[in-house]
């Protein structure tokens, strides 16, 4: 088990510090531009082709490294070991910690980790609480947990506070950028 501990949190460690630094890079910004519209990304020059093709290989090496960390530590691996609900899991995980963030997905994952354990005296009702909890999460805090500046905005046009906080929030870090 510890092996397997410290092997993983060396992983992870690796692949939040990746993600981490690709996030604010010239990738980073092309995956945003490719998402909010793929026409006008590729007019203002973005490989389109090429950032999609990186990105679904980086998704690759990702699930191909867990599966042989996963398959290592089960010795055997069958198709019955791989239902919907892990993959409903992990979608959920990203819904509610935040899309666009490593932290919110990270402690979207430990939250539903964690709540299952917690509500395991109504084990009967565990998955209409589970959905319950994601329908309440999209209706009231679409963006997630933990949403990144961009993801608060987008959710929140029409708040003028919201964007004013937000955006006293972007100006000193860019008037600093400029500065130097």
């Amino acid at each position: 088990f510890s092996n397997y501990y410290f092997l993983l949190l060396v992983v992870i460690a690796l692949i939040i510090l990746v993600f981490s630094r690709l996030n604010n890079s010239r990738i980073g910004r092309g995956w945003v531009a490719i998402r909010e519209d793929e026409k006008a990304a590729e007019a203002m020059g973005v490989n389109v082709f090429g950032l999609k093709l990186f990105a679904f290989a980086g998704g690759a090496f990702l699930a191909g490294v867990a599966g042989s960390v996963k398959a290592h530590q089960d010795v055997s691996v069958t198709p019955d070991q791989y239902v919907f609900l892990q993959s409903a899991f992990l979608l959920a995980a990203i819904v509610l910690g935040g899309m666009g963030t490593v932290l919110g997905v990270l402690i979207g994952a430990a939250l539903l980790i964690l709540l299952p354990e917690k509500l395991r005296f109504v084990s009967e009702f565990r998955l209409l609480l589970f959905g319950l909890t994601l329908v309440v999460m999209m209706r009231f805090r679409p963006e997630g947990l933990i949403a990144s500046r961009r993801r608060q905005l987008e959710f929140h046009e029409d708040d003028e506070e919201l964007a004013e906080r937000i955006d006293d929030q972007i100006q000193p870090s860019a008037l600093k950028g400029a500065a130097t």
